[in-house]
């Protein structure tokens, strides 16, 4: 089958958004921590950082991401994002 690939820029708004609603908005020292791998055809992907504030519904960035995967993967991910204890942690795994 060769080697698994994934449409391009699928995870940039996860990281994107842990810098700009995550990072960013920290006073001190903050870190966001990025996890990917890869087993078995299946990517495994944890994107976790600080948040200030409580997180609000999805913005338009991740509205495209989830449609795009929705479009491009349809019934091959899941989608976990859970916010609790000031720290917002964003979970995929996908089916490639």
């Amino acid at each position: 089958k060769g080697d698994p690939l994934i449409k391009p820029l699928l995870l940039i708004t996860f990281v994107e958004n842990a810098l700009k609603h995550g990072i960013h908005k920290t006073n001190g020292e903050a870190r966001a921590y990025i996890k990917v791998g890869l087993r078995d055809n299946v990517l495994l992907f944890t994107c976790t950082n600080p948040v200030v504030t409580d997180v609000g519904p999805p913005g338009l960035g991740i509205t495209n991401t989830l449609r795009r995967l929705e479009h491009y993967y349809s019934g091959r991910y899941q989608y976990t994002p859970v916010s609790e204890n000031r720290v917002y942690e964003v979970s995929l795994r996908l089916e490639l």
